[in-house]
């Protein structure tokens, strides 16, 4: 809402307009399904419910509108078409909203994210890929240590049931630890 107040101000009449109703559509549907899930009247979920719907397809459709107007502005079909699609998600969420038909509100929803999920494609991938050089490089590490640590002196004594390990063993053990915190963090 914020900043659709501030690009009116701008003169970006459009996209302030666009960001100010979808940001108070998003917010109610936000507070009405938290209000539902916390809730043990089943009178205000009754309201609640169908609030939140109502609020999701609102800021799709404003979504879809405000993605197909800048398509059209900058004669890019695909955004156009991306717009037209995340529009009729929402209709489609708020039909089923008004008739009660849960299937109708899923199909929109999935639709809907699945436009969103399209558009930002890029991005996704952008970021699965920065995902993957960063395990790489942590798997590179650990690999590196566990050859280090191999490679260090190691006696086994007793048969085999005690090891005394040199001091760079231990260093690199707790290198290895370290690099192995590195892949969890990098991978989750």
């Amino acid at each position: 809402v914020t900043k659709g107040i501030q690009q009116l101000k701008k003169g970006e009449r459009a996209d302030g307009v666009g960001n100010i109703v979808g940001g108070a559509s998003s917010g109610i549907s936000g507070l009405a399904a938290t209000t539902a899930a916390f809730t043990t009247s089943p009178a205000i979920a009754a309201i609640a419910i169908p609030t939140a719907v109502y609020g999701a397809g609102v800021a799709a459709v404003t979504d879809g509108i405000i993605t197909g107007y800048h398509g059209i502005k900058e004669g890019n079909v695909e955004k156009t078409v991306v717009g037209g699609v995340k529009t009729a998600a929402g209709g489609v969420m708020l039909a089923g909203a008004m008739t009660g038909n849960p299937f109708l509100i899923a199909g929109g929803a999935i639709v809907y994210g699945g436009a969103v999920v399209y558009e930002s494609r890029e991005a996704i991938g952008e970021f699965v890929r920065e995902q993957d050089r960063k395990l790489e490089h942590a798997v590179q590490e650990v690999k590196k240590d566990v050859v280090e640590v191999a490679k260090s002196g190691v006696e086994v004594l007793d048969d085999g049931r005690r090891f005394i390990f040199e001091k760079s063993a231990s260093e690199k053990l707790k290198s290895l630890d370290k690099a192995t915190h590195d892949v969890w963090d990098a991978v989750f």
